[in-house]
């Protein structure tokens, strides 16, 4: 936001213009500064940039009487600085002293703990974030039935090349695979409700593509892409039409559980190498493909993954040995809970090769996957 200002007030003056104004806008420390001091640069007479860059150290003065008042009324949160390395110095604010739980049962790992600072995995406030995707999982579940209660133009297998053609499309333009997950819970969500024919299903699938990608990508791709990438079958106008019918019908909806954040949390839990990391992604994604996969929750999806990978890795070992205590203590799943879907992943794993839609397979086949893919199985492993 640029403020103009107007020609009989000083430029100095900020709080002053706001006040005439009478606009209430929350502008930070750094931001009045940024104001000021470009004003500063602006003007021509070296005397009213040396007041406004008095005024600007007067201003900052004032704010840290405010922060100090502001730490009494809250004694609560305090400055934690590490001093390890001075010219790469950490700073952050957490909760009175960052207290790892001691009250875990024996043999289970804290995973806040090795991870402590590690901004990327905000460990202050990991267990809310997962109590919250564990609570939400089930409120923007797609019906597992829809294909039979609501489609009749449409099946599984065109769901299937469909999807296939999003991740080609996804690993073309390199997006993130959680846009990829975030596209098909749309997709599923919008035709668990409503009745699509077959020759708009590539407009569906489009769509809620893009607007995964405006929902999760840092710079996502513009709709002109989408449009090239349909070869005309699909217009600008016909997505930004289709996207009001597909916000209105998910409610707006758009903050949901994928089994992908999970996956991270559980394979943190298994302290994953990097082969059981990319054989976890693989099963999650290629389970993407199929209908029946919709009768499991994104947690047990995630779950199932991580054991399904560990097993092929270590076929020596029993489910019981792979599923340790810190696994069965954060994904709260036992081996009961989970053998129904660890079925369904060995076989779908074992299928993949032969299956018509191989995107998903020809991507972990290759070296960059680690071609955790292509690992040969014996005739007689199955899943106990």
């Amino acid at each position: 936001m640029t403020l103009a200002c107007p020609p009989n007030c000083d430029p100095t003056s900020f709080d002053s213009y706001m006040k005439k104004t009478g606009e209430k806008l929350n502008f930070s420390r750094r931001r009045k500064r940024e104001y000021l001091v470009q004003d500063s640069t602006n003007n021509t007479h070296s005397e009213q940039g040396n007041e406004t860059l008095k005024l600007t150290s007067k201003k900052r003065k004032i704010l840290q009487k405010k922060n100090q008042k502001y730490k009494l009324k809250f004694p609560d949160l305090k400055k934690k600085v590490s001093k390890t390395n001075t010219k790469d110095t950490k700073i952050y604010y957490d909760s009175i002293d960052y207290q790892f739980n001691e009250n875990l049962p024996k043999g289970v790992d804290n995973l806040n703990k090795d991870y402590f600072g590690t901004l990327h995995y905000l460990n202050g406030y990991s267990s809310e974030i997962y109590e919250n995707l564990r609570t939400r999982e089930e409120k923007h579940l797609p019906s597992s039935d829809y294909m039979v209660a609501c489609q009749r133009d449409i099946n599984q297998e065109m769901r299937e090349i469909l999807i296939d053609w999003l991740c080609d499309f996804v690993m073309g333009i390199e997006l993130r695979t959680d846009t990829l997950f975030l596209a098909i819970n749309y997709m599923d969500r919008f035709l668990s409700v409503k009745e699509v024919r077959k020759k708009h299903l590539q407009l569906v699938g489009v769509t809620c593509l893009w607007i995964a990608s405006k929902y999760e990508e840092i710079e996502p791709p513009s709709i002109e892409d989408f449009v090239f990438i349909t070869k005309g079958s699909c217009s600008a106008s016909q997505i930004r039409k289709c996207e009001i019918i597909v916000l209105t019908t998910l409610r707006f909806s758009l903050t949901v559980t994928t089994p992908k954040p999970l996956l991270r949390w559980y394979l943190r839990a298994a302290k994953a190498t990097k082969k059981l990391v990319y054989l976890a992604n693989y099963l999650c994604e290629v389970q993407l493909y199929k209908y029946h996969f919709l009768n499991y929750s994104p947690s047990k999806i995630a779950a199932s993954a991580v054991a399904v990978a560990q097993l092929i890795l270590q076929p020596h070992l029993k489910f019981e040995d792979i599923w340790s205590k810190n696994l069965q203590y954060y994904s709260r799943y036992s081996f009961h809970d989970l053998s129904p879907c660890c079925k369904q992943l060995l076989n779908l794993y074992k299928a993949a090769p032969k299956s018509k839609n191989r995107t998903v397979y020809r991507k972990y086949a290759k070296k960059k996957g680690l071609r955790v893919s292509a690992i040969s199985l014996s005739e007689n492993f199955k899943f106990d």
